[in-house]
């Protein structure tokens, strides 16, 4: 039991660890926090407005796999 107890303890430990990394780097205070959040809002709208001006199939999977990465990142720094 005390050996269950142990591992579940450190368990626990590397999970909160990894979840506090999860952040983004550099927003540690709430004005840090908007000025990624801005910057990450304004990024998406560039691209959306550039995927409207027409693009090859090669650009649009390009710019459709920025867009799913920004979008992850606005749902974890615009909150």
């Amino acid at each position: 039991m005390r050996q269950l107890t142990g591992f579940l303890l450190a368990l626990l430990a590397v999970s909160c660890t990894a979840f506090a990394h999860s952040a983004p780097a550099g927003c540690y205070s709430r004005s840090a926090c908007k000025a990624e959040c801005d910057k990450t809002k304004h990024e998406i709208r560039k691209i959306q407005a550039r995927m409207r001006q027409g693009y090859s199939a090669s650009q649009g999977e390009k710019m459709e796999a920025k867009l799913r990465d920004l979008r992850k990142l606005r749902s974890r720094v615009c909150r």
